[in-house]
Parts: C-alpha cells; structure tokens; sequence
C-alpha cells in the first residue's frame, strides 16, 4: 500500500527541490549576494508571510479553532523532544565540548514554518484525492498556531545557545509579524469578520484580494530564501575532522530519523486513545519531519560562532531530508486515516 503513494510523494517534491535548489545555485554562483537574500527575507517575514497566513485563516471556520489549541502544547512537547534526544545523541556520539550546545539548537529546532507550509499547498495538487482530508486553510491554522510558540524560542533560546552571550533575547523577537498575523486572523475569525469582506461592495472585499496576491508571493519566496540561505552558510566553508564529522551526524540521527520515528510509534500507541483529525495528524506529521531550522545560521554567523559547523549540518540535512522525507510522506499517506 505504502509504495502506491510513493511516485505521488516524489513528484510533490519535485517543485519543492527545484526551486530550492534555483536559490542555491544562484547563491553558489554569485548571481545574488548575502543582501538579495536579506532583503528577500526581510519581505517574506515581514510582508508576504504574513499576508498568506491571515488570508488562509480568516478562511477558515470558527469550529476549527478550538482543535487548534492542540498545537502550541504540541510546540512544546515536539521541541523539548528533540532537545532531549539531541542530549542523548550527542553523549552517545561523544560531542561534548562547548559546540555541543550548538547542536541541541539543531536537534530541537526544526524547519516548522517554511517547509510545512509549502509542503501542505504542494500536496494537494499531486494528490487531489487527499485534499478533501487536508484543507490548507486549516492546515495553516494549525501551523501558525504551531509557529506561535516554536519563533519566540527560536529566536531567544535557540539565539542563546548558538551564540552564546551575544544571543540575549530581546523583547521583538518574541512577537514576530507571522505570529501577530496569526493572532490577530483567530481575532477576526471570532469576530466573524467575513461578512465585512464577502460582500463585493466592501472595500474590505478589496483589501483582502490585495492581502491574498501578496501572500501568493510567499511559496516561491520561502523556497528561493530557503536555498538561498544554505548555498550562503556553505560559501563559509566547511572543516574536516572527527569532531565535525559526529556533530553533523548527531544532530542529521535526531531529525531525520529519530524524530520521523517517534512520530509513527506515537501515532501507533495514542491513536486509540485521541480521536484527532487526518489534518491534524499531517500537521504533527510535518512537524515531526523537517531539518534544523535554516535561522540557526543567520545566528551563528551575526555571532561569529560555529559557522562551518552550522553551515555544512544545514547542507547534509536538507539533503537528506530531500532524499527521505518522500518515503516517510509515503508511509503517512499509507496510514488508515484516508481510508
């Protein structure tokens, strides 16, 4: 049954690593510099972002929001999973000098946005059957739900490790723009703000068409930024040697196996128990598979630590993650909620 679902998989991604790669490849090349992707950032996470997820949320019925409040718990048990693992895999592959908390970041921190969120519009043209199980306005409620809890400790916890004392949280990295736009789309939708907007003479109808083209900016944008940034990480250049070696291996062991595992087996012992949603389950599911977060290394390098070892850990996990998420999205796929 699994094997079935394994070409749809595959070609779902297709679009994925190409566009990945594109930004790569034009970063590697010296078409843009470090500043393009700065500014390209700067517009994705300020602007286009955003946009798309209040959009996809005030689209969505007031019956999903309660179902909602599952997913900052889930932030936090995902991410405290991830570091406690990361703990044990770094003692078992002996990293235990000063980069080793470097690497828990790596290891609890996924890519909860950027790859969940494309990865949840891609799907469903590759799999039309499947659609109807996982709406994508919902499914970008239980993201940004997710991303409500997982940025702030990005950018404050992760920061601190990664850099050290230069990485002190500040107050505006615990409110970012996706976050307010989050919050403020389950205001709306409370509020039952659709009735402003539906009506073709409200020029609220107008300002939401304008907020949606925006949004529609964010997929190719996050993409291109997203090989953009890990072609920029391995321009610093990596370093032979044991230690690097066990660094980059310990925390690809967390994400990319350890965590896919624990998803199935949680999935196989609670599901009895838990009567959730298929599109609650893909959301999980996508939390669960995904690399380091890629802002590591925007931290790594404003810090001036650990940067090869940053850099070449981001390099060989996307990778990987290319390789084998087709195969888990197969074995998801598989599962009895769809049938």
């Amino acid at each position: 049954m699994m094997w079935n679902y394994f070409l749809p998989a595959v070609y779902s991604m297709i679009p994925l690593f190409l566009i990945t790669a594109l930004g790569f490849f034009l970063v590697r090349l010296k078409k843009i510099g470090p500043a393009f992707i700065r500014s390209l950032s700067y517009f994705l996470i300020n602007v286009a972002l955003p946009c798309w997820l209040f959009t996809k949320l005030i689209r969505t019925g007031r019956e999903n929001l309660f179902s909602s409040l599952l997913f900052p718990g889930a932030a936090f048990f995902i991410i405290a999973l991830g570091f406690l693992l990361g703990i044990i895999t770094f003692f078992l592959w002996r990293v235990r000098d000063k980069q080793r908390a470097a690497g828990w970041a790596m290891a609890g921190l996924g890519n909860s946005g950027y790859l969940p969120l494309a990865i949840s519009s891609s799907l469903p043209m590759a799999l039309p059957a499947i659609a109807p199980f996982l709406p994508e306005e919902t499914a970008a409620l239980y993201i940004g739900m997710y991303l409500v809890i997982m940025n702030p400790l990005l950018w404050t916890f992760g920061n601190y490790l990664v850099a050290g004392d230069l990485g002190k949280p500040r107050f505006g990295d615990l409110l970012t723009p996706p976050a307010i736009s989050v919050l403020v789309g389950v205001l709306v939708v409370l509020l039952d703000g659709s009735r402003f907007w539906n009506d073709t003479f409200s020029p609220f109808y107008y300002l939401i068409n304008t907020l949606e083209t925006l949004g529609a900016m964010t997929l190719p944008t996050v993409l291109i930024c997203l090989g953009g940034s890990i072609g920029q990480t391995s321009l610093e250049g990596f370093k032979s040697g044991g230690k690097q070696l066990r660094f980059t291996a310990a925390v690809m062991t967390v994400r990319l196996l350890l965590m896919p595992g624990f998803f199935f087996l949680l999935y196989a012992v609670f599901r009895r128990f838990f009567d959730l949603q298929p599109v609650q389950y893909w959301v999980l599911f996508l939390e669960m598979v995904t690399p380091p977060a890629t802002n590591l290394a925007v931290m790594a390098i404003r810090a001036e630590k650990n940067e090869g070892l940053v850099a070449e850990t981001l390099l060989f996990s996307y990778l990987g993650y290319f390789l084998l998420f087709p195969f888990y999205l197969a074995l998801f796929l598989s599962l009895p909620l769809f049938h």
